[in-house]
């Protein structure tokens, strides 16, 4: 090769690099320029479409777009997240727990997509906490009477959970205190509420939000949050810290995710918006009557919060006694 077209080549792979960056610049000036789907990878009703559709509502005039909430539930998440990966979609975001990248490794054997490259952390939306919840036929007050009183019937008591990290969380509790209830398995949570309430299932660990509708006097309720703190909707409630069981204890938010190759650029601009409407007081009120606490950030302190739960996950993963990570081997 001459110099002369070595040059002539170098200079047009500079060239289109230069136009690459500028039109990116561009399209993320310019974004979203068409309506923008919300993926969340479970049904309606749950407690993250609850989430995504009031922010929905809220980031739709900002972004002078349409935002609609798509639910592609199955699978603890993993069709809903497979589903926004493969869509390569730049006006598609993922609302999630932290959990399908945090969680789900550790649980299916296979995933499709790469949890750490394909699925990209933007900014955090709002902090739920797991609650562990008993029917109104149980008599315990505490996370320690019910224990004391699952143990006087082996094997009789039933329990669901929403897939995932309630369900790891409450399997890590069974296996620390040797306790033999029988797991119930529900393709959506809804029915296992109700059963709850109805006494026909003695316990449900899901996000507070979810339990929520069936919380009252005289009813189901609640004996222990998992996070550090306690719920904002529920402050009598302990967390599992405070009722002797800190390895149970688990933090995250659930929050916004981009697509693999989104810019620096973007991210910032999306979490700035989030931020901006996270300002609306009646936002704020309506989540914290379902038991949310807001809690946006940069994308930064995200992954950093993702990070964090990961290690909590990893050791109530060493405590149930799964691998450490089942995507090694990928």
């Amino acid at each position: 090769m001459t110099l002369n077209r070595r040059a002539l080549l170098t200079g047009l792979t500079a060239s289109l690099a230069i136009a690459w960056s500028c039109g990116q610049e561009t399209d993320d000036a310019s974004w979203p320029t068409q309506p923008v789907r919300l993926i969340v990878p479970f049904g309606p009703g749950n407690s993250a479409d609850l989430a995504a559709r009031l922010f929905a509502a809220l980031l739709a005039p900002r972004w002078h777009q349409a935002v609609v909430v798509d639910n592609r539930p199955g699978a603890d998440g993993v069709v809903g997240t497979q589903a926004f990966v493969t869509a390569r979609d730049r006006h598609a975001l993922l609302f999630a727990p932290m959990g399908m990248i945090t969680v789900n490794p550790l649980l299916h054997a296979q995933i499709p997509f790469d949890p750490l490259q394909d699925v990209v952390p933007i900014a955090s939306a709002v902090r739920p906490s797991i609650g562990i919840a008993v029917g109104p036929m149980v008599r315990a007050r505490s996370l320690g009477e019910l224990i004391a009183e699952a143990r006087l019937d082996p094997g009789k008591w039933l329990w669901a959970a929403t897939p995932g990290l309630p369900e790891l969380v409450f399997r890590a509790l069974l296996k620390m205190e040797q306790l033999d209830l029988q797991h119930v398995a529900y393709g959506d949570l809804s029915p296992a509420i109700r059963d709850l309430d109805d006494s026909r299932i003695q316990v449900v660990v899901a996000a507070v939000p979810t339990l929520t509708p069936v919380l009252a006097p005289a009813h189901s309720r609640l004996l222990a949050v998992t996070t550090s703190q306690r719920n904002v909707a529920w402050p009598d409630v302990p967390t599992v810290r405070e009722a002797g069981y800190p390895a149970l204890t688990v933090d995250g938010p659930y929050g916004f995710f981009g697509w693999r190759g989104i810019s620096e650029t973007l991210k910032q601009r999306i979490a700035a918006d989030l931020q901006s409407v996270a300002g609306d007081a009646a936002l704020s009120k309506r989540l914290r009557n379902v038991g949310f606490a807001l809690d946006t950030g940069t994308p930064a302190s995200f992954a950093e919060a993702i990070q964090a739960q990961r290690r909590q996950v990893e050791e109530l993963a060493r405590l149930v006694g799964l691998p450490a990570n089942r995507q090694e081997a990928r």
